[in-house]
């Protein structure tokens, strides 16, 4: 009875370990060790050592529980953990020992890129770039000994903008060759909380608008005394001078321009009718005008080059391109 039982027990328990065993596979993989059960290599040199491990490539290893190396002198030596890459040789690896995690690089023994594992359940990980194993925020960007920690965001296009988005309401943007913008919402102010403010060039200075719509630049002078001097138009704003050949003269002002969602007219003309056309002439609003001040709600259009003309008295006085981003 003893024997029969045994030979159950021994039976039911090489049932189990032989598939597992038999599931282990090598394809192509002179040199290679295959320890790991339902572990898996593909290359040269390799090592699949943990369970359900799978290694592809160049003398590289991964020795853990499902952990994955694809590529050349890569070791990962936590579960369930990837490396990518190649390390600088067989003596210099690229080793990934941070549990739960991906790690990508090359020709190196440090990472360029690294995703963690979530601090909490039902969260998601960081990212780090330049050799961060450790992020300290959401994207931690650390650059190498002698080198900047630049961050290069390059618009393709005139007409298309670099921005960096704060919240819902907050942004930072600019375009090639054109004003560098800082919004927020009118309830709010920018708060440059410790250290100074420091203006290096002597030609520019402080901008600020009067009542009247009008910029004054105010410049220090050698006895440290703040001077303002009037500008012909404000930053961001396009200025027509309308109907000179007309007994009908004014002024015309689009602000800003670039515009986002917004597009404002002031003018000393006493009634006009203005035409929105896209860059294909085809109209796009047509108002009429009887207020210095009037306004035109582009939030809809699509970012891009628009042209507006102002018509008085059955007649073209002016034509003005701007664009909206």
């Amino acid at each position: 009875m003893k024997n029969l039982l045994f030979t159950l027990f021994t039976t039911s328990i090489m049932a189990v370990i032989l598939p597992m065993q038999l599931r282990s596979q090598c394809t192509f993989c002179p040199s290679s060790v295959i320890n790991g059960s339902s572990s898996s290599a593909l290359g040269y040199g390799n090592s699949a050592l943990g369970g359900s491990s799978t290694v592809i490539g160049f003398r590289s290893e991964a020795n853990q529980q499902g952990s994955i190396a694809i590529g050349k002198d890569l070791v990962v030596s936590r579960n369930y953990s990837i490396v990518i890459g190649s390390g600088k040789d067989e003596t210099r690896r690229l080793i990934n020992n941070i549990p739960q995690s991906l790690m990508i690089g090359f020709n190196s023994e440090y990472p360029t890129f690294f995703v963690s594992q979530p601090q909490a359940v039902y969260n998601t990980g960081r990212v780090g770039i330049g050799n961060v194993t450790a992020p300290q925020a959401k994207l931690h960007i650390r650059a190498d000994a002698g080198e900047d920690a630049d961050l290069f965001l390059e618009p393709t296009g005139e007409n298309q903008t670099a921005q960096i988005r704060l919240g819902q309401n907050n942004n930072i943007s600019a375009k090639d060759n054109g004003n560098m913008h800082f919004e927020t919402t009118p309830d709010k102010a920018f708060v440059f909380h410790q250290g100074d403010i420091y203006l290096e060039d002597i030609e520019y200075g402080i901008i600020m608008k009067s009542p009247d719509g009008n910029c004054w630049r105010g410049t220090l002078s050698n006895s440290g005394q703040l001077n303002f001097v009037s500008m012909e138009s404000c930053p961001g704003e396009t200025i027509i001078s309308a109907g000179a050949d007309r007994e009908q003269q004014g002024k015309i002002v689009l602000k800003p321009n670039p515009a986002t969602t917004q597009l404002h007219i002031e003018t000393t003309l006493p009634q006009y009718t203005f035409v929105l056309r896209d860059m294909q002439s085809r109209v796009l609003y047509e108002g009429y005008s009887g207020d210095k001040k009037s306004m035109i709600d582009i939030s809809l259009y699509p970012a891009g080059a628009y042209v507006i003309s102002f018509i008085v008295d059955e007649k073209i006085i002016e034509t003005q391109k701007f664009t909206k981003y």
